[in-house]
């Protein structure tokens, strides 16, 4: 690294040599030391750290970075094992992050690289367009909702990169090393490495549209939970503002009665009582024409002499009364009984 930093001049035939050196081994460990000797180098001469033409190394670097992930990418998706991928994607996180921290390159760029490395070994253009083609049938794309909002994305990315860079491949390859994405390969290998880039666009795309449905959807639900809380303290509220009318028209509070808490049963009944002795009770004899007083129906001319005493009150009730209305072979009024 210092041997770099010491010889700016050199840093061409330095950053191919390291490129060379790299692709010479598939031993993931190896890799990952050379990867972050790079790193190092990058580090040491970022705008910030007064080394003299360090601007020159960076970019000298960064027309081989591109390869150099792309080879990552080849032994991250053919070197078996689940320690060899975390270790090779633990080493490019922890690179990645550190050139943007110190803002080594554009975000695009490093981005760039990053898709190329994770890129899957599945992911071609014939998958990409089988994929598409199968996510037309609805009941396939209610099931896998994300692939049936990028896939078809990409096919339409696929026909504008063809069209606009078919005869221009010079204009290609410059957005390419723009995005971090390698040159190298058949203009169809150019175009998957694009179309994977965009579909990582695609993916965060996604996310944060899901993420916006969610809290949308959360937001909704605690204002309708707000509402109803809202609600049950204005029913609550109206509730007891009727048993305080209630209270006031029938002249009770809210003490017990022979020490027991007045019920709905008792305000029923002091309302009863209330209605039959202001003489406002009232008995339906049209209706009660068919009824029996103690098991015998009623004759003709009973049924004519209620109707004759409409204003009236004829009740069985269980209360203290006067020892006049007792045993009286005449009916009475609830009032003159209740007095």
């Amino acid at each position: 690294m210092v041997y770099a930093l010491d010889h700016v001049e050199s840093t061409e035939e330095l950053a191919k040599m390291l490129m060379e050196n790299i692709e010479k081994e598939r031993t993931p460990g190896y890799v990952i030391a050379r990867l972050y000797l790079v790193s190092d180098i990058l580090y040491n001469c970022a705008a910030s750290s007064g080394v003299v033409k360090g601007w020159t190394i960076r970019t000298e670097f960064e027309s081989y970075l591109p390869e150099i992930f792309e080879y990552l990418n080849s032994v991250f998706t053919t070197e078996s094992g689940k320690l060899t991928s975390a270790s090779l994607t633990e080493a490019v996180d922890k690179v990645i992050k550190m050139w943007d921290e110190k803002a080594i390159y554009d975000s695009k760029f490093t981005n760039g690289l990053k898709a190329s490395f994770s890129r899957p070994k599945e992911f071609t253009l014939s998958f990409i367009r089988s994929t598409a083609e199968k996510l037309k049938d609805p009941e396939k794309a209610k099931k896998d909702p994300k692939r049936a909002y990028i896939f078809p994305k990409l096919i339409e990315v696929e026909q504008y990169l063809r069209e606009e860079y078919k005869d221009n491949a010079e204009t290609l390859e410059k957005k390419c090393r723009l995005n971090g994405v390698s040159t190298k390969g058949t203009f169809d290998e150019v175009i998957t490495r694009m179309l994977n880039l965009e579909y990582q666009v695609l993916k965060e795309e996604y996310s944060e549209l899901k993420k916006k449905e969610r809290e949308k959807r959360e937001k909704k639900e605690e204002e309708a939970k707000a509402a109803e809380g809202e609600m049950e303290v204005q029913l609550i509220a109206l509730r007891n503002r009727l048993m305080d009318i209630q209270k006031l028209y029938l002249g009770i509070d809210s003490e017990s009665i022979d020490g027991s808490p007045i019920t709905a049963e008792d305000i029923n009944l002091l309302d009863l009582s209330r209605d039959l002795l202001s003489g406002r009770g009232t008995t339906d004899i049209e209706a009660d024409v068919e009824d029996t007083i103690d098991g015998v129906e009623l004759t003709p001319e009973e049924i004519q002499y209620l109707k004759g005493h409409e204003d009236e009150v004829f009740i069985t009730i269980e209360v203290p009364i006067n020892s006049e209305c007792a045993m009286k072979d005449k009916p009475v009024s609830a009032q003159q009984c209740l007095l």
